[in-house]
């Protein structure tokens, strides 16, 4: 795979981004798994963008359209699309969206670190909360 992205500050694709940023990961040494996820969750971010016939370009992006996506992301059901396991009605965890919102986060830091845009959409974006899970402990009696 050979890509490259000048830094100049020209309209660049989110496709074009996404490639980038996985070979940087790669040399970073980021765990495989690591960048897995990553390419997964922003190619479901670009596939949004395309459902949606929004442009590609990394400059139309911003925190108003990535909120629409945590939105459409939170009335999403698990397994859509999912090659091996049949689509459920059970909906995306916030835990799930939560994890999407972090790799949007790390990609747009990772963007300005490159220099290939200006400002930070993220800066200001909130993952939704994460119920905590109460965790039962062992009576007296168990123990």
């Amino acid at each position: 795979m050979s890509t490259h992205i000048s830094n100049q500050k020209s309209a660049k694709t989110l496709s074009e981004c996404i490639d980038y940023y996985e070979v940087c990961n790669r040399a970073e040494g980021k765990s495989p798994k690591t960048i897995s996820w990553y390419s997964a969750n922003l190619r479901c971010f670009r596939n949004y963008l395309k459902s949606r016939h929004l442009p590609d370009s990394i400059n139309n992006i911003d925190t108003k359209l990535l909120r629409e996506y945590i939105l459409y992301l939170l009335k999403q059901t698990k397994y859509i699309n999912h090659p091996f396991t049949p689509a459920q009605t059970e909906l995306l965890s916030a835990s799930t969206v939560h994890g999407h919102v972090r790799t949007l986060r790390a990609f747009f830091s990772w963007l300005v670190t490159e220099g290939i845009i200006e400002d930070n959409v993220t800066r200001d974006l909130k993952p939704p909360k994460v119920p905590r899970k109460v965790v039962s402990t062992l009576s007296d009696k168990e123990i």
